[in-house]
């Protein structure tokens, strides 16, 4: 998955957006929080999404995220030692466009990855998905009013993504069914949907 597809009308704003959500995201799966080296991780893939036109990789964060760490004289600290682990462990690829990902069927199982690049795959495949359907019409509505179902998103153990309060999974939850999107959280305990 292009995790970080960008249509080709997207404007500075909407590339400047899609960092801030790498940023994000990556920052809602690691323990350590380093404000200067997240900054560096959001201005390196701006970096990439204003000058690279193929499909961005980790292994592209990380090289951009230790250039500019070292062009501006810096560590590249745990936030780099993070992003290089995860990268290791190819989970996730920018191997097909949104359009071809989602116009399929998927059970997306991490098994036995430990949680931070579990967590970081599932939150781009979220990324993704949020910014793929935004960029489409809204879907057809029939005679009677109802609209087309496009896709289904099922997320089981739900409580898995709901504590980090993912601006992805909330944004498809309150927005996508304009799109033609169902969203089905699965959980446990209905004490999981208290956040």
């Amino acid at each position: 998955l292009d995790f970080l597809w960008r249509s080709p009308d997207m404007t500075e704003q909407e590339l400047a957006q899609l960092a801030i959500e790498f940023q994000d995201s990556f920052q809602k799966c690691i323990h350590s929080r380093g404000d200067v080296k997240l900054e560096l991780l959001r201005q390196a893939v701006l970096n990439l999404l204003e000058r690279q036109r193929q499909p961005i990789s980790l292994e592209d964060v990380l090289k951009a995220f230790t250039d500019l760490a070292e062009q501006s004289r810096q560590s590249v600290g745990s936030i780099g030692a993070k992003l290089s682990a995860i990268t290791s462990l190819n989970m996730i690829r920018p191997s097909m466009a949104p359009a071809e990902f989602f116009s399929r069927r998927w059970v997306i199982s991490f098994g036995n990855a430990s949680d931070e690049p579990k967590r970081l795959a599932i939150f781009l495949i979220l990324d993704a998905l949020n910014s793929y359907l935004m960029s489409l019409p809204d879907s057809g509505v029939d005679n009677e009013g109802n609209r087309m179902l496009r896709h289904l998103l099922i997320v089981d153990e739900a409580v898995e993504v709901l504590r980090y309060r993912h601006r992805a999974l909330s944004s498809l939850v309150r927005k996508s069914a304009s799109k033609g999107v169902v969203v089905m959280l699965l959980s446990q305990s209905a004490d999981d949907f208290d956040q």
